[in-house]
């Protein structure tokens, strides 16, 4: 369950991005649900719909972004609960397997739903410094 958060960033961030859906399964275990390109800079970002505080993320998806983050890759977990957006660096996804919302900083949360959240903001922190 990915918050509908796939067709949301596609939708709201088109303009300079291009974006790649990943579907693995079980070829290549954790691999995040997209990668993306824009003015030079690629990225990947896991969406994840919130259950309750949970984040319902999987060790495999945890080990993926560790190693990638490891050889300098930028990845994102987007989390959406209820009408908020919250974003962390990859270097939060253990936190999110241990802990929950509460208990992780994000990098950015926006509130209102999809129509209220600051896409310009959100472009801003998957492109900006890591």
């Amino acid at each position: 369950m990915d918050g509908h958060l796939r067709v949301l960033f596609r939708t709201h961030l088109r303009v300079n991005f291009d974006w790649q859906a990943v579907e693995t399964w079980g070829v290549g275990a954790g691999v995040p649900d997209g990668n993306f390109c824009s003015s030079g800079v690629e990225g990947w970002i896991e969406f994840k719909g919130a259950r309750g505080w949970k984040v319902p993320i999987d060790p495999t998806q945890v080990a993926w972004i560790e190693r990638r983050r490891r050889a300098g890759g930028r990845v994102f977990i987007g989390v959406r609960k209820d009408r908020a957006l919250y974003l962390f660096h990859g270097d939060r996804a253990r936190e999110l397997l241990e802990g929950d919302l509460r208990s992780v900083t994000p990098l950015a949360v926006w509130d209102g739903g999809p129509a209220k959240w600051d896409w310009a903001a959100v472009a801003e922190c998957l492109l900006g410094p890591i």
